[in-house]
């Protein structure tokens, strides 16, 4: 041991840790023993002083609004610490080395720490400070848009996406739940009626809810087209003037209207733009082809086979000559003698011989069309050169076109006139001179069927013949 200190009763020094102090005492009085005297020894127990720190850590950091953060301090010669945790500088949590809670965008956190040991410096120990990343939550969303709707059969349709909080998207397009196109914003396709098209996104942004988001349904609306017209029925033979031919074909698919193609000179009168058709045909009208079209809203189908139409010449009236008692008439071919109004079964020829007085005529027919009648020949029985007076109105009954005869065997003159059966007066000749013969023809149409009286006035006596007009 080493001589320390002075000669005091008090020494004051800094031990290492296992030093041994004692002191020797000498005694001043006499008749004293055991002088001088040795202390005890104390050995010294010397504790190393220990810097206190500490470090905080989070499980997470730049993370989306409404997550759960738990940071965790980290003692150093804390022994069993006490804790004190701050939110920008506001003492929060339990006396605990951990603390969780929802942070905010830049919440700044920090704990103090104080050991409860001996011999420590630096506490209580202030933690590093985390200053919080906190990303806003981006609610995710996406819509989709045609470029039309409401569409006919082929037609080419683009659909865009609008999408909200995308950042760079994944997109997935699906008809009828099927899945269709490729990752790009807007998807191009024919669609059909009733397809049902939507649309799925995946955002590429960190704190995004409703990801992956889903489209609204487009329900797509298509109209078909028309579809092909039929084979057309009616008559391939006509014959010119003809009225009321009649045209039709079968429905066509998906047509709201028809739309038909006449040779010159034919003219719809009723059905026009339905699937049956009523044709007159003009005096001058030419051979051609009819055909027809289904058509709506999104055009015209394909076209009918084309149905050749032929229209025939009506045949002049003949002209008939007597050499009595046998007829002749202009025409060589398609003869047809009448005999007062009544045709005569099986006179066909171009003459034929009379067996009885009274008037006739012809009409020719030919590929099925009719003349008008010839003029009207009167043959006497017993003197071909006589006259036979008489007033004559025929055909009996007629269309409306009939013809008046008057036979005089002394110049006379006439009034005619023509009333309906409500005794209105339709047509007037007066003053007409006959000196032998004379005929007209009168064309009423197109007077409604019914019975009229034509009235003829001599110088003194009056003549009604009474006509039925009626329709063919």
């Amino acid at each position: 041991s080493l001589p320390v200190g002075l000669n005091q009763s008090a020494y004051t020094t800094i031990p290492a840790n296992g030093d041994l102090v004692n002191v020797v005492m000498t005694s001043t009085l006499s008749c004293i023993s055991g002088s001088p005297a040795t202390s005890n020894t104390v050995a010294m127990v010397v504790n190393p002083i220990l810097p206190v720190s500490v470090l905080i850590t989070p499980d997470q950091n730049n993370i989306c609004q409404g997550t759960l953060v738990t940071f965790t301090a980290s003692a150093v010669n804390g022994g069993t610490a006490s804790y004190q945790w701050h939110v920008n500088g506001v003492s929060v949590g339990s006396n605990q080395p951990v603390y969780s809670y929802f942070p905010a965008n830049g919440d700044v956190v920090d704990v103090i720490m104080t050991s409860d040991l001996f011999c420590v410096t630096g506490s209580p120990a202030s933690s590093n400070s985390i200053a919080m990343v906190v990303n806003q939550v981006m609610p995710v969303s996406v819509a989709i848009f045609p470029d039309q709707n409401n569409v006919c059969a082929g037609t080419s349709v683009t659909f865009t996406a609008n999408p909200v909080n995308a950042g760079i998207p994944i997109f997935q397009w699906y008809i009828n739940g099927i899945l269709s196109g490729f990752n790009q914003s807007t998807f191009t396709y024919i669609p059909s009626h009733g397809d049902q098209v939507t649309l799925t996104m995946n955002s590429s942004l960190t704190c995004a809810t409703g990801n992956p988001a889903t489209s609204n349904i487009v329900s797509m609306a298509v109209n078909p087209i028309a579809g092909e017209a039929g084979a057309i029925s009616g008559n391939t033979s006509v014959c010119a003037g003809s009225q009321n031919a009649l045209y039709s074909i079968a429905p066509v698919a998906n047509s709201s209207l028809y739309i038909w193609n006449l040779p010159f000179g034919a003219n719809i009168v009723s059905g026009n733009n339905t699937e049956s058709i009523v044709v007159n045909f003009d005096s001058d009208a030419s051979s051609g082809v009819i055909s027809v079209v289904g058509s709506n809203s999104c055009g015209n189908g394909t076209q009918s086979p084309e149905f050749p139409v032929t229209v025939n010449a009506v045949p002049e009236s003949p002209q008939v000559t007597i050499q009595w008692p046998l007829l002749q008439s202009s025409a060589v071919n398609g003869n047809q003698w009448y005999y007062q109004d009544s045709l005569i079964p099986g006179a066909n020829a171009q003459t034929y011989q009379a067996l009885e007085p009274g008037w006739y005529w012809s009409a020719v027919t030919v590929l099925g069309c009719v003349s008008d009648t010839s003029n009207h020949v009167y043959v006497d029985a017993s003197d071909p050169n006589k006259i036979e007076p008489g007033i004559l109105v025929y055909p009996v009954p007629n269309d409306g076109h009939f013809t008046i005869s008057i036979i005089v065997l002394s110049p006379e003159t006439f009034d005619v006139s023509i009333f309906n059966a409500l005794g209105e007066k339709l047509y007037e000749q007066r003053d007409i001179l006959v000196t032998s013969k004379f005929k007209k023809e009168i064309d009423l149409r197109p007077k409604p069927n019914g019975v009229y009286s034509v009235v003829i006035n001599g110088l003194d006596y009056q003549v009604v013949k009474k006509i039925l007009i009626i329709k063919k």
